[in-house]
């Protein structure tokens, strides 16, 4: 397995934010359906989840530094599109960014591509558009995220 380079400008030009975060995706052997031999949907529903929590690591915004903040994020909705079929050693890469961003809220858009081996050219597997509120612990209310936020998560719009 060939992997593809997180700075791949063919890549890149596929995404509408141009500065979209992007992490590889390793299909695990629990994530396939005992039914086909392909990734199944809650393993792809769960790499929506993975890319938000790796876009906020890389930023100094880990889940447990928000937990010990005693403020988190709570998904609100998730819209998945599942365009394709994953396998066992695909070359997948996944990218997330930030589509729109309120006070308190954020709406988050992720795709999952493919490289094709015998084109080289990428076929995307999943499109997504989630819903996030930043929610204080305690009241489980939603509160206004850190200002310092706003120029890491860098909203298209």
């Amino acid at each position: 397995m060939r992997m593809t380079s997180l700075n791949d400008p063919t890549l890149r030009a596929l995404l509408p934010h141009p500065r979209a975060f992007l992490a590889p995706i390793v299909i695990a052997p629990h994530e396939l359906s005992q039914t086909v031999a392909h990734a199944n949907n809650i393993a792809m529903a769960a790499w929506v989840d993975r890319l938000a929590e790796l876009h906020a690591d890389a930023n100094g915004a880990s889940r447990a530094s928000q937990v010990a903040a005693g403020r988190v994020w709570f998904v609100a909705r998730h819209e998945i599109d599942y365009l394709g079929e994953a396998f066992f050693g695909d070359d997948l890469i996944g990218a997330t960014w930030i589509a729109s961003m309120g006070r308190t809220t954020l709406m988050r858009e992720c795709a999952v591509f493919r490289r094709e081996g015998a084109t080289g050219q990428f076929r995307q597997l999943l499109a997504s558009t989630s819903r996030w509120a930043y929610v204080d612990l305690a009241s489980r209310k939603p509160i206004a995220m850190p200002a310092p936020w706003r120029e890491w998560l860098d909203p298209l719009r």
